[in-house]
């Protein structure tokens, strides 16, 4: 009898642990209440399993999970309210039908809005800042964007090519310098919003990060909110007003549309001289062909043109205030600008996509064409117009040779300050009475660019839990470059000689040249880059794992069009051909659903960008050394992340090495063998970026949160780069190795100095009110550290220090040797910035009324700058150093003062 009741109760045993362990289907269709569109990347959470997933592009999540147990659910997405369901399997598989998530109006317009305020902040065509307007809802992003931007913080030390730009697939980032041109779909902000967004060093589906992550932005006009929507801004950063509106509708339940457009103006931005217009406009259609395919078609175009400012020495701000901008003048009463940037851009973009429940397929075409420009004074056999030369300051008359001259300063500051503009009249009367040649012109160096690309990729789900990723991407690019002579200022012709040696730009060409015609230098570049790539992850509810690898096909060709005299010889075509290739691996663990780590590393091989590898395109077609010319890193990174119900953050930590970096720039130089004019190449950069970021976001009450972001870091040069010379004629000294007019000056002395990227230190800490009745209110607190000044290379080398004439090394006592090698780190600084919205929502009728104010205690700051490299030799340097008032000081970019953005929304459904 006893072995029949353990039999039974053994058999008992095996029935309840077997239901215990078996397992029903569940999934989630999570839907906007609005229009009920699938709503992507929705977190769901589970405590008790530990489970952390996310929607896909359907809405949907699928998975299964032990019966006879009951589960509590949340669901989390930024710009909507919160929702818990609780739900309980039994036997049969269980489907929820519908999701519904409330948008929460205020968040719902504060992103939109917020990056409306930072695109009058940083817009303009040269998009040095413009990465900020592509970081999106994560609290580090919204820190180092908007309260970090205004100090050209730079994040974990790189450049803004660092970061990839995908549209419907397609990499943005072009060949030429490795950056996305922001520019090309700026004033568009309603249909760029519906973006992915990856940490520095997460991978996207089709592509891998260099170190600032990729934004993925899908056009589809399936996935923009229903509506027609009017908006209207009035600021003092880069325009003064602005009016965009948009139209999101339906033709059909399969056809969709939407377009809009955009008008900026001002005819000054913050600062005098700085006029701003821009037109942008979109359409998009849509046709889905059923529940898994559809087909999609956009264009956008836009048109810019603003005016630029300059850095400012201390002398000139002492003399004419942070604010002076000295690149415009009056011409009959109306303010012009001599420095004007122009851009002009049309895309066309075809797409299909094809997505079931274990695979996705995805093509993109694009044709694209388009040009930049940007003007600036020429002037022959003249002194410089510009008025604060260093011969019209204050500074030339005390540091004369002569001895200091101190009537002649105080005259010359006078009149400075009685004529602190250009002088159009005096142009234009210079060139009337000079009927051989303008003595004065507006030159506008141009580009002119097309580009077609193709994106091909596919996802198949392999195994439970296994996934394979396949992508190709192709792109092809056509640059013509060239000087233009823009307007002649009342001459008839222009000499088209180089202003130093008188040599020839253009021997195959004429000497004079009139309006419109190409002067100074013409040449062709081609670049093309096939891409493929591979990857599989696994993912299970602890363990999300990733590995990839990437091979690229890259070309480039330049071909001169204007042959220089001073460089004849040297090959008409410079072509080659390039293999580098990008492996990456990551990890992420979950502790629990709301605690876990990741871990990222990646590594890469790619040639230089264009402008890189051509030191001095417009000139010749010499370029880097090979050895050189790729550039490589080793990127690594490590994170730990809490996701709790009222506290979430992440704190990281990374290791950034990148080798083979090359510059170069052109200016005019005092060397121990003499005054030239230079290209001063650098080649052979080796940086490390070492840091810790950290921000968090606490629940304090319903209505009441506190935000916070942490960034140390050390950006370094890694090595002693190779510093090169080229000349504008061969200077001839005996005993320097001059060849083809190209001095080697070996090893610039950078090892342990700190990247010129910005601050390596930022703090910020705000706090947020967001009323029930839907208004809110944020002020943030920033503090701004070890932001460091661009040293000179050439004062770095060992030429720097040799005895002039004599060229022997020089004995300089320790003061001095620390005069010379010091790297000026600049004081840090405060920034206090407030934020205020209210919104309305009423018969379906959303309206919303915003303000941002920047530096709202109106706190001054240098937020960069760069030493000048006028003086090559440490005997005329330290001369100049002594003196309160250096001849070639260091050049900062100033702070502004407040500035504000005001903007009114009307959204219809």
């Amino acid at each position: 009898m006893k072995r029949i009741i353990v039999v039974i109760g053994l058999i008992l045993s095996l029935s309840v642990a077997a239901q215990r362990s078996k397992k029903v289907s569940i999934e989630f269709t999570v839907v906007d209440d609005l229009n009920l569109r699938p709503l992507i990347g929705v977190l769901v959470v589970e405590d008790s399993l530990r489970l952390q997933l996310k929607t896909n592009h359907n809405g949907r999540l699928s998975f299964r999970l032990p019966i006879n147990s009951s589960y509590q659910f949340g669901f989390y997405k930024d710009a909507y309210e919160y929702v818990s369901k609780e739900v309980i399997l039994g036997e049969l598989p269980v489907v929820i039908d519908t999701i519904v998530l409330k948008g929460n109006p205020i968040e719902l317009d504060l992103n939109l809005q917020f990056e409306s305020s930072l695109e009058s902040y940083f817009d303009g065509v040269d998009d040095s800042r413009s990465d900020y307007l592509n970081l999106g809802r994560d609290v580090f992003d919204r820190k180092s964007a908007f309260d970090w931007g205004s100090s050209f913080f730079n994040r974990r030390g790189l450049r803004s090519d660092y970061r990839t730009v995908l549209i419907n697939g397609i990499r943005m980032n072009r060949l030429q310098n490795g950056r996305a041109l922001w520019g090309q779909w700026g004033g568009l902000n309603d249909f760029f919003r519906n973006q992915q967004l990856n940490q520095p060093l997460e991978s996207s589906a089709f592509d891998f990060s260099k170190g600032l992550g990729i934004t993925s932005i899908d056009l589809n006009p399936f996935l923009m909110r229903k509506a027609k929507r009017l908006s209207s801004s009035i600021s003092d950063k880069s325009y003064q007003g602005r009016l965009m509106f948009s139209i999101v509708d339906h033709i059909s339940e399969s056809l969709r549309y939407a377009l809009g457009g955009s008008v900026r103006l001002g005819k000054r931005g913050y600062k005098q001289g700085t006029p701003y217009e821009a037109y942008s406009f979109a359409v998009h259609l849509a046709k889905k062909w059923n529940e898994q395919q559809h087909t999609s078609l956009h264009f956008f175009a836009s048109n810019q043109k603003g005016g630029k400012s300059s850095a400012l020495s201390e002398e000139e701000v002492e003399l004419l205030g942070r604010d002076y901008n000295p690149n415009w003048g009056f011409m009959k009463g109306i303010i012009r600008s001599s420095k004007l940037s122009l851009l002009e851009y049309k895309t066309l973009l075809l797409s299909h996509k094809r997505q079931t429940l274990k695979s996705q397929f995805q093509m993109s075409l694009m044709a694209q064409q388009g040009s930049t420009s940007r003007t600036r004074l020429h002037y022959d056999q003249s002194e410089s117009p510009n008025p604060i030369y260093y011969k019209k300051l204050p500074s030339y008359y005390i540091n004369s040779f002569l001895g200091a001259n101190f009537y002649a300063a105080q005259t010359a500051e006078l009149a400075l300050k009685s004529n602190p503009q250009l002088d159009w009249k005096k142009f234009y009367t210079a060139n009337m009475l000079n009927p051989n040649f303008a003595h004065y012109a507006l030159v506008a160096d141009v580009e002119n660019h097309k580009r077609w690309a193709l994106f091909l990729g596919y996802q198949q789900e392999l195994l439970k839990g296994v996934s394979l990723n396949l992508s190709f991407n192709s792109t092809n690019e056509l640059y013509q470059q060239y000087a233009r002579a823009e307007d002649l200022l009342g001459g008839v012709f222009i000499r088209d000689l180089n202003p130093f040696d008188h040599s020839l730009n253009d021997i195959e060409g004429s000497v004079f040249k009139g309006e419109g015609d190409h002067i100074q230098y013409a040449y062709n570049t081609k670049a093309r880059r096939h891409k493929a790539q591979t990857s599989i992850h696994y993912k299970s509810n602890r363990w999300l794992l990733s590995l990839g690898y990437q091979l690229d096909d890259i070309y480039y060709a330049r071909d001169r069009v204007f042959i220089n005299q001073r460089f004849k010889e040297t090959p008409k075509v410079h072509q080659k051909h390039f293999r580098g290739d990008h492996f990456y691996l990551s990890g992420r663990y979950a502790f629990d659903a709301r605690n876990f780590i990741e871990f990222n590393k990646s590594s890469f091989k790619t040639p230089l960008n264009l402008n890189q590898y051509f030191v001095n395109p417009r000139e010749n077609n010499r370029a880097v050394e090979d050895q050189f010319s790729f550039e490589t890193a080793d990127l690594l990174d490590l994170s730990y992340v809490i996701r709790w119900r009222k506290l979430e953050g992440r704190l990281s930590v990374f290791n950034y090495r990148i080798n083979h970096g090359s510059s170069s720039n052109s200016y005019y130089a005092n060397t121990s063998y003499g005054s030239v004019f230079v290209r001063s190449i650098t080649s052979d950069q080796l940086s490390t970026h070492k840091g810790f970021e950290g921000s968090f976001k606490l629940e304090l009450s319903p209505v009441l949160s506190l935000e916070a972001a942490v960034a140390i870091g050390n950006y370094s040069y890694a090595n002693d780069p190779v510093l090169e010379l080229e000349l504008n004629d061969d200077i001839g000294i005996e005993g320097v190795s001059v060849t083809d007019l190209r001095i080697d000056l070996g090893k610039t002395k950078l090892n342990g100095y700190r990247l010129e990227s910005g601050p390596q230190e930022a703090y910020s800490l705000s706090v947020s009110y967001r009323d029930p009745k839907y208004w809110f209110t944020s002020i943030s607190f920033n503090r701004i550290g070890n932001n460091y000044i661009v040293p000179s290379a050439l004062r770095l080398t060992d030429s720097f220090l040799l005895e002039k004439e004599a060229y022997t090394a020089a004995e300089l006592a320790p003061y001095e040797l620390d005069i010379i090698q010091a790297q000026e780190r600049l004081k840090p600084h405060y920034i206090t910035n407030l934020l205020f919205g209210k919104s309305y929502l009423k018969n379906g009728i959303y309206s919303s009324l915003f303000l941002s104010i920047d530096n709202l205690l109106n706190s001054e700051f240098r937020s960069g700058g760069y030493e000048s490299s006028r003086f090559g030799n440490y005997q005329d340097y330290l001369d100049d150093q002594r003196s309160r008032t250096p001849l070639f000081p260091t050049k900062y970019w100033w702070s502004s003062s407040r500035r504000f953005f005001l903007n009114l929304t009307i959204s219809l459904p």
